[in-house]
């Protein structure tokens, strides 16, 4: 069975090939993203939060140096591979943050 080919001796795609392209398109419009971060409890009612950096397997400060998943099952296996690593009763957690004027902000922790 012969391919037809357009004007640019290319094959058109198949449903497939639509179909995966649109996801692709919608995780990159999509600006929600997951973060795993450390909660350690200071005071009664104050926090503090360390964000993990995948890539240099460290701890950061600011929300702006921890790696970002497009997908929140990524982030729930780095947190179980994290959590698993832990001896201390430390309690890490997964936010959800988005990004907006090139800055992040933090939507909802403990997702």
């Amino acid at each position: 069975m012969a391919e037809e080919f357009d004007e640019d001796d290319l094959a058109p795609l198949t449903r497939e090939q639509i179909v995966e392209l649109k996801r692709r398109n919608d995780d990159l419009e999509n600006k929600v993203r997951f973060v795993v971060y450390d909660e350690l409890p200071l005071l009664r009612y104050r926090k503090w939060r360390l964000w993990h950096n995948s890539s240099d397997d460290i701890y950061c400060n600011e929300l702006s140096g921890a790696t970002l998943y497009k997908r929140y099952d990524f982030a729930r296996a780095m947190r179980d591979v994290i959590q698993k690593r832990r001896t201390a009763r430390i309690f890490v957690k997964i936010a959800k943050v988005t990004i907006k004027n090139e800055l992040l902000k933090v939507l909802k922790y403990d997702v």
